[in-house]
C-alpha cells in the first residue's frame, strides 16, 4: 500500500513549528526540507481521481 505524502508533509511542518518555538533550529530545518520533499512528490504524482475512467 502506498503512503500518502500530504499528511506526512503536514506532520513535518507541525514538528518544525514546535522545534522553532524551543530554538532547535537545525532539526527544524531538517523537518522543513522533508516537508518540502513530500509536497514536491505529491505534486509530481498524477491524481487517482478519475483514474481509468473513460467517461
Amino acid at each position: 500500500m502506498e503512503v500518502m505524502k500530504g499528511p506526512l508533509a503536514h506532520q513535518q511542518s507541525r514538528r518544525e513549528d514546535r522545534l522553532l518555538a524551543v530554538g532547535i533550529y537545525k532539526e527544524a530545518i531538517s523537518c522543513h526540507k522533508k516537508a518540502a520533499e513530500y509536497l514536491s512528490e505529491t505534486t509530481k504524482r498524477p491524481s487517482r481521481k478519475g483514474a481509468g475512467c473513460r467517461c
